[in-house]
């Protein structure tokens, strides 16, 4: 007997001895199984739908150590840069430098999920930042706040950690986060807004990854 039959079967016998609401309750527990399934990777990626970025079903708080070290399931990052990217198409690329510029088209090329940056802006008066010179990007990471979110971010983070020379990277900012390049043997460590209203999602970079360039 085929599973969605023995089902059937199974949900009709046990509506008949007991109350219709908790027949309702065995049926919608016994069904998912048999009518959809999705594989997941411990960073909470769906593993059969690659490039899509689903969501894991319940989000768990972060385990900063789990995250920090967390790619994805294929355990290698994409390659490299290979020489000039192409333009994003972004309007975000108006009026950064050159390596800001590169910087912003590889991430694209890369991770062509990542559908909204940012780049030249103002910030505070008093706050040292690279946005209104047109050195930095941020890259909005789409479902942030969920374990299969955090992961896409620390794969960019991680990506471009990874290739900071070739890149010109200056430091990176991400999930409250900071990894300087000129300094890389301290690794990732905590990272405080200097400027005002430093808790919220943008300015603990828990949103977006941050990359400032040379």
């Amino acid at each position: 007997m085929k599973p969605a039959a023995w089902i059937a079967c199974l949900t009709l016998v046990v509506a008949l001895s007991v109350p219709f609401g908790a027949a309702l309750v065995i049926a919608t527990i016994a069904a998912p199984a048999a009518a959809h399934q999705l594989s997941m990777d411990s960073c909470g990626t769906v593993a059969d739908r690659p490039g899509l970025l689903t969501p894991a079903p319940s989000p768990t708080p972060h385990d900063m150590t789990t995250e920090l070290n967390c790619v994805p399931a294929s355990g290698d990052l994409p390659p490299g840069p290979d020489g000039i990217c192409p333009p994003s198409g972004s309007a975000a690329e108006r009026g950064l430098r050159p390596n800001a510029l590169r910087a912003l088209r590889c991430v694209k090329q890369r991770f062509p999920w990542i559908r909204y940056m940012g780049g030249v802006g103002s910030r505070p008066s008093g706050y040292v930042s690279d946005h209104p010179r047109g050195l930095a990007v941020d890259f909005m990471i789409p479902a942030w706040n969920t374990r299969a979110g955090n992961a896409r971010g620390w794969e960019v983070a991680h990506w471009l950690q990874a290739h900071a020379k070739d890149l010109n990277v200056k430091y990176l900012i991400f999930d409250n986060r900071s990894w300087r390049a000129y300094n890389p043997s301290a690794g990732w460590r905590p990272y405080r807004y200097p400027g005002p209203n430093p808790d919220n999602p943008n300015t603990k970079h828990e949103n977006h990854v941050h990359v400032s360039l040379y």
